[in-house]
């Protein structure tokens, strides 16, 4: 059964909202939770942190902060869903997978790029490393 769901949020608004949709579509159909994740790298953390003139923060509170999380957010409030908003700072793959085991995240949402057979073979992918490091169900939408 599908309690948990989590959107593992980019910076590509648009495609964002596409997954939202379908992540609030089916939240909403099972009565499950929707879990807005938003992990940034240590040198955008620090460049957003220098930008804001913060010398520390929240990864949470900036996630929330966050123009893409905020209008996420708000297509989940407005189907009247319950949810989470998290922010984090490491390496993607890693943080979203700990947080999938360590909430008992049911289903995970992603987005990934349109990339050439020889791209996909030679070079990793934010995406690819994260399906490759959890253990459950992921919808991954090919973004253009």
């Amino acid at each position: 059964m599908i309690e948990r769901v989590l959107i593992a949020v980019g910076e590509e608004r648009m495609h964002v909202e596409e997954i939202t949709e379908h992540a609030v579509e089916i939240a909403s159909a099972l009565g499950a939770a929707v879990t807005l994740l938003q992990v940034y790298s240590e040198s955008e953390f620090d460049d957003i942190l220098d930008g804001m003139e913060y010398e520390s923060a929240d990864p949470t509170h900036i996630a929330k902060r966050n123009s893409v999380v905020r209008d996420a957010a708000s297509l989940v409030r407005a189907a009247a869903v319950d949810l989470d908003v998290v922010g984090k700072v490491g390496v993607p793959a890693e943080e979203v997978a700990d947080y999938v085991s360590d909430h008992d995240i049911d289903h995970v949402f992603i987005g990934g790029r349109k990339r050439r057979p020889t791209g996909k073979a030679l070079l990793g992918s934010t995406s690819q490393d994260i399906l490759l490091a959890l253990d459950v169900p992921c919808t991954v939408f090919q973004l253009g």
